[in-house]
This record gives C-alpha cells, structure tokens and sequence, in this order.
C-alpha cells in the first residue's frame, strides 16, 4: 500500500473530509461565542450588582471624574480666597446724615426744640460718638442752609460720618 492509499483510508476512517471539517469549526466557532457572551453577561450583571471594579467603587469613580472642583458657599459678603480664607468679609456699617427739609423735620420732631438749641445738641451728640468734631459737624450742618433760607433736604457728613459701626447706631437711636 502506498501512502497516498494509507491517508485516503485514515480519512474514510475519521470521516475527515471538507464538509464534516466545516461542521466541526462551525459549532466550535458557534460555541466559543455563545461561551463568551454569557461569560460578558455575567460579568456586566456582577459589575452592576456590586458596584465595583477591581475593588474600586464605581459611584466614587464617576463622582470624581465629574466633580473636578466643588462649589464652597461661603457667608453672604464675604470674599474668599481659593482655601477658604476670607480676604474681605462683610461689616455692617452705617452712614451718618441729617434731614434737614422743614416737612420732615417737623413731622418727626413735632417742634421738639428751636433750630440752634437743637443744632448744638446734635453737634454735643455727634462729637461725642463719632469721628466729627463739633466745628466739622457744624461745616456741613451749615452747608445745607442756603442764603434765602432754605434748606437742603439732607445733609452727609463726610468721611466722619460714614462706616458708623451698629453699637454707635443703637446708642445713637437711643438719644
């Protein structure tokens, strides 16, 4: 027998030929990817289950790949730096003025007292609880006096009389 002979009959005896071969590799083929979508579902099912990864939390994970930086709220007027450290905060302060119209002055005072006692009172007042002196508080009383007569309807005080702290303001309204 010739070898030619011997293959064709180890052939016959395996049932090796093409169509049987193609078969064969077909349902490995076929089986092999039914293996690995069950072995993807189930890792996938795991994964969602769990919540981890590796032993790494998913929910950190994506809070952190989406968070890059949180918002600090800080205190209303307040400036803050970068650490949180205030670099301007803010003050309640309050600024100092007279009414000087005849309409309200006499509305509120009701005719307490005349106009220069009332003056010197306020002047005693002002010196004594804030940064003006009488003779500065007297300046810009009398700038809200025109020549005819008539008056401004309120007068500032300046620098003085600005950023008037809350403890002034209440002693201030006591008076």
């Amino acid at each position: 027998m010739s070898k030619r002979h011997k293959f064709k009959q180890f052939m016959k005896k395996k049932n090796l030929n093409p169509m049987n071969n193609r078969k064969k590799v077909g349902i490995i083929l076929f089986a092999t990817s039914i293996g690995l979508f069950f072995l993807f579902a189930f890792r996938t099912t795991y994964i969602v289950a769990t919540g981890k990864v590796a032993g790494v939390s998913l929910k950190e994970k994506t809070a952190s790949l989406y968070e890059g930086s949180q918002v600090v709220k800080a205190k209303r007027g307040s400036i803050l730096d970068r650490y949180g450290n205030p670099i301007a905060e803010d003050a309640t302060s309050y600024s100092l003025y007279v009414v000087l119209s005849k309409n309200i002055r006499d509305k509120i005072m009701k005719n307490y007292m005349r106009r220069k006692k009332t003056s010197m009172i306020l002047l005693k007042i002002l010196a004594k609880y804030t940064k003006l002196d009488k003779k500065t508080a007297l300046k810009y009383l009398n700038n809200g006096i025109h020549e005819d007569g008539s008056t401004q309807y309120q007068v500032e005080f300046g620098a003085g009389g600005q950023n008037i702290t809350l403890e002034t303001r209440q002693k201030l309204k006591q008076i």
